[in-house]
Parts: structure tokens; sequence; C-alpha cells
């Protein structure tokens, strides 16, 4: 049996649904499944010449897409890992300040302002046991994985593939935000920006944040301001789509009629067309849209029951080393499985429907690659690599 030992540095918390557990950290059943995913699907795109060198390894590979039952070829373990040498912390988009004051007390890390919402209604009332927490090893420590395999030749074909798999891949929960960043220990800026170009079509670089809490905050400005906007600025991506001839509006007005019309309140609708689509689908799917200032009201997403979509990840990935950010715009060649399709949305108040508003498809054309360089012109803290 040969051996082939690999080690971690852990950039930013993994949001984990076993956080209680002793040595609470990546775990071996999440990593093998996306690294023989990568192997099979990914490594011929962008290392061609060593996967046509281990094409036939590879083809050893199980898959859970066909109905077999094949012995891997090789085996991964994650080395256990002290409970004393892991922090956990508490993330959320949001945490009133008392609440944070007593979970520093006891002796938990904060990070709120980030873009992770699922937490937040038990965080609030102080209900750990309802959550997902975050765990990170802390500064200086590193992960060790441990492949064993009969054949030799798996050694050099996991050299060749790892770094470039840990580069384009985050684990755990909320993983396209930063969450569950994992790097080769020791890897240089210089390197991960080469990985990076070979990985993918697009990436920038950010300015270095001061620490973890700036490192989220900064990932949650930014994609607000590229996918919905907030209160200080227009969304990029329904300017993307007003520059279409015709225009095309995003799915927000037509969503805010209903709210305006169930709450009684006086909306300001901005709408500068009637042709209005499903804009905001094309940067990943929504589950629902909350407008908690109008009595909660909530527009639950729903695919057309002809449309084989039910997930669609965002096609951007935050990686992060030390207190940099990296935007990277993945996936670009599936994004075509989420155009031209079909959704509607059912409103409900409180456990009352209301209704649906109608059936609204997503654009028939839309470039990720053109879309990021015209909206990250104008970002200060930005620099395309």
């Amino acid at each position: 049996m040969y051996k082939l030992e690999f080690t971690l540095k852990q950039h930013t918390p993994l949001i984990h649904f076993q956080h209680d557990q002793a040595g609470a950290t990546l775990r071996a059943t999440e990593v093998k499944p996306k690294l023989d995913k990568f192997l099979r699907e990914t490594l011929m795109q962008i290392k061609p010449a060593v996967y046509t060198e281990f094409r036939d390894l590879i083809a050893l590979l199980p898959d859970s897409r066909k109905e077999e039952n094949l012995p891997s070829p090789y085996k991964l373990a994650v080395q256990p890992v002290h409970d004393n040498l892991i922090e956990k912390y508490i993330i959320a988009s949001y945490i009133p300040r008392q609440n944070v004051i007593d979970y520093e007390n006891k002796g938990y890390k904060i990070l709120d302002r980030t873009p992770y919402f699922a937490d937040n209604k038990p965080l609030k009332e102080n209900n750990t046991q309802e959550s997902k927490l975050g765990v990170m090893l802390k500064n200086g420590e590193e992960l060790k994985l441990v492949f064993s395999f009969l054949n030799p030749q798996w050694e050099k074909l996991l050299k060749d593939a790892l770094p470039a798999f840990f580069v384009s891949t985050n684990f755990g929960s909320r993983q396209s935000k930063g969450f569950g960043c994992f790097l080769p220990s020791n890897i240089s800026q210089r390197e991960l920006e080469n990985l990076l170009r070979i990985c993918f079509s697009i990436a920038f670089r950010s300015k270095q944040f001061r620490d973890l809490k700036e490192v989220f905050s900064g990932i949650d400005s930014v994609y607000k301001n590229l996918k919905s906007g907030d209160r200080n600025t227009e969304s990029e991506l329904r300017k993307y789509f007003n520059d279409f001839r015709p225009v095309i509006e995003w799915e927000k007005p037509t969503i805010q009629e209903k709210v305006a019309e169930i709450s009684k309140m006086n909306l300001r609708i901005n709408s500068k067309t009637s042709n209005r689509q499903f804009v905001r689908a094309v940067l990943g799917l929504p589950e629902i849209f909350e407008y908690p200032k109008h009595g909660g009201i909530k527009a639950q997403v729903i695919p057309d029951k002809n449309e084989a979509i039910e997930r669609y990840s965002s096609p951007i990935l935050f990686k992060v080393l030390d207190k940099t950010v990296y935007l990277i715009g993945a996936e670009i060649e599936s994004s075509a499985m989420i155009l031209n399709k079909s959704f509607d949305f059912e409103i409900s108040q409180q456990g009352r429907k209301y209704g649906n508003i109608g059936v609204m498809k997503t654009p028939q054309e839309f470039n990720l690659i053109d879309f990021l360089q015209r909206a990250m012109s104008n970002k200060n803290y930005w620099t395309k690599i």
C-alpha cells in the first residue's frame, strides 16, 4: 500500500453541521466525492495533458450517476484534530449587540454582517443548538490528508491535481461565499493566482483586509452590489440588463407591486419597461425573497414543473488567501442551464397565501465574463488578475 500526505491551511471558517462533535473539521466524506468529480469532469479542461496521461486511472473512479458499485482505487483519511486546536465561530448576517457580548463571553468568535442568513433567527435567541457554527483551525495549524492506494501512479496524479482542486473548491455550507476555504500549505500569492488563471476564465483580487470580519463584510458588500444592490448602490446586474436592446427589466418591480397591494404600503417602484424577466436567477437561484419591513411578506420561487431545475448555484466563487479575497467567475459553461427557463412566485404572509404572481422567464442570454468585466471595472479596491 502506497501513501501520500497532503497538508492544508484553513483560511476561512467551515460552516459545519457537526460542529458539536469532537475534532470537527473537514470531512473525507465531503472531500472525496468532490475530488472524484473534479478528476472525471474538470481536470481534462484545465490540465488536458495530465488527464490524458492518467485517463485509465481516472476511469476506475466510481460515478454516483451510474448504477454501479465499484470500489474506489484510493482511500482518503483526514488526520484527527484535537479540540483545543479548533476555534468555533458564531456566523450570521446580523446578531444583536447584547447577543454578541454573550457569545464572546462564552469563548466564541463572532462573524456578523456576513453573507450567511440561515441561522439568524436562532442566534438572535441565543440558541446555538439549532444553528450551524463555523469551525476553524487556530492560526498556524495545518490539516493533514492521507491518501492510500495500491497503484503508485496515483501519487503523481494526485500531486498534479490536488493544488488545482483546492484552489477551485470550498467546503461546507455557503461555500460559494468564501466559507470553508482550504488551500495547500505554504502556497504563495503568485502560485495561487497562476492556478486561478489556469482554472478559471476571469478573476479579481481585492485589497488586503484587516481581519476575517472585514473579509466577509467585503464579500457581502460586493456580491450585494453585483446581484441585488442595496440602499447605497444600484444592482450591477440590473444595470447590465437595462443596457440590452430591447431593454430588460428585472423581476423586482413585479414582486413589489404585489407586496404593496398586500401591505397597503406606498412603495417606490422603479421600472424602465414592461419587459420584465427573472434576472437575478443568473447569479444563483434563490428559494425565497423576504420583505421583513413589509409585514414579513415572502415570495417563494417555484420552477415550472416542466423545467428540470430545482437548484442553480451561483457562478461566482470567492476564495480567500489569508486576508485577501478573490472573486472568480466559476462554472461558466453551466450557466446555459438557467437561461430561458420559466418560474412563478408564490406570495405568502405569516402562513397565509395570496396566490401567485404569474410565470416569468429568465433571460435568453447572459455572458458572465462580459458582465463581470463591466461590473468590476469601477470597483476601486478590486484588481483583475
